[in-house]
């Protein structure tokens, strides 16, 4: 979607409009056995994790977008239900905290104004 332009459409899959994503399909993996257990990532999806979706941001100039999604979704709080709320506040963390991790601290100070 990122290199088609449809910059909103890629953040509505993450975040679409009031209600939580749901969780990824559990992948097939026949043959294969892993020494380490895999840690779940509440917040992923099938598209990915929040950390690609912001590199796909980051690299496409898209954070602005992504901003805008979360700041309407915010705004929007009072009609949606606690697991909404929660799943976008713990979002906005997590996106705080990559980048602060990779030092885009323009973009960091944006979302916590957004929190």
């Amino acid at each position: 979607m990122f290199r088609h332009g449809h910059y909103h459409d890629a953040c509505f899959l993450f975040f679409p409009p009031d209600e939580v994503p749901p969780p990824p399909q559990p992948s097939i993996t026949i043959g294969v056995s892993s020494s380490s257990p895999q840690r779940l990532d509440s917040l992923a999806t099938d598209y990915g994790t929040l950390d690609d979706l912001c590199e796909l941001c980051i690299g496409y100039g898209a954070m602005p977008i992504l901003e805008e999604v979360l700041s309407t979704r915010m705004s929007s709080t009072e009609s949606q239900d606690a697991a909404v709320n929660q799943y976008t506040v713990t979002a906005l963390t997590r996106i705080c905290l990559y980048c602060e991790t990779h030092k885009h601290f323009n973009y960091l100070y944006r979302f916590q104004v957004t929190i």
